[in-house]
């Protein structure tokens, strides 16, 4: 009954965000922290500004920061840049009022995705990090929360880690390494893209080495019916469909038991062309998974 009426709680929830969320407009981009944008809303209260934040009828947003930009986006109009370069505000006026529901779960995402700007984008800090893992052994940070699991099928995989020293190799085998499902050599990043491959339900290990050893990391892969809550087919604008995946990807990365792999995979897709993918796949490499959403 317990897991039957969190189920019920979860589908009400996306309700909202496939419905009354989406018809207004929301922040869908930040490129910096949130003091580089100014929310008024009622021409005299100042709003926080964060990723997914819904706009009401009356906001006015505007980009104060030199080199901050910010995307807005809903589900009947092409998404909008916001920056001092060109157009650096809007207002929101629309016939038909937004609705005072919002999606608690979207706006939880966005506040874990807003909060890691900086630490995602800073270049000196990712130069840093880098410099700081050759003294280090390999580690696979997205493993911290029970392992590695993600659903069987075919489809691109990718893999992250951290420490190490340049070349890498990166093996994986079936249970028992009776076979091997693919396997690079000569790798100068911290993580890897592999074609479509196709995984069936099993046990699998992925090994990552260098000049001075290798690290082994079990792989779980499961059939879909696993997942931890159902995952909703895409709809609507390109924009609502890239939120609706960035936002589950978040609170699946939450549950624990490997799921961040999992998650990760939907990060990474994504995040060549969508900046909040590109966050939450760079949290995830460092290990910074998010907390379950407060009930």
């Amino acid at each position: 009954m317990h897991s039957f009426l969190k189920l019920l709680v979860f589908l009400l929830m996306m309700g909202f965000l496939s419905t009354d969320a989406l018809a207004a407009y929301w922040i869908d981009e930040m490129n910096q922290e949130p003091e580089n944008y100014q929310l008024t809303r009622a021409n005299k209260t100042i709003v926080p500004a964060s990723i997914y934040k819904i706009l009401e009828n009356g906001d006015c947003i505007e980009v104060i920061g030199a080199d901050a930009k910010l995307w807005i986006a809903s589900d009947s109009s092409p998404k909008e840049m916001l920056s001092r370069d060109g157009v650096s505000n809007k207002c929101i006026k629309e016939e038909k009022p937004a609705s005072i529901r919002s999606s608690s779960l979207a706006e939880w995402a966005g506040r874990w995705l807003t909060n890691r700007i900086h630490a995602t984008t800073s270049r000196t800090v990712v130069s840093l990090i880098t410099r700081g893992e050759e003294g280090k052994g390999i580690t696979i940070p997205l493993a911290t929360q029970g392992g590695l699991r993600m659903v069987s099928g075919k489809r691109p995989l990718y893999i992250s880690w951290q420490g190490g020293k340049q070349p890498f190799s990166v093996r994986m085998v079936s249970e028992g390494g009776l076979k091997t499902v693919f396997e690079r050599r000569s790798i100068t990043d911290r993580q890897l893209e592999v074609d479509p491959v196709l995984l069936n339900e099993g046990i699998y290990r992925i090994d990552i080495g260098d000049a001075m050893g290798m690290t082994a990391q079990n792989l779980h892969v499961v059939s879909p019916g696993e997942m931890p809550f159902p995952r909703l087919e895409p709809y609507g604008s390109a924009s609502s469909r890239d939120q609706l995946a960035v936002v589950e990807a978040v609170r699946l990365a939450s549950q624990g038991k490997g799921w961040a792999f999992e998650a990760y995979q939907t990060a990474a897709d994504l995040a060549p062309r969508y900046q909040p993918a590109k966050i939450l796949q760079k949290s995830l490499e460092n290990g910074d998974i998010p907390l379950p959403m407060p009930e």
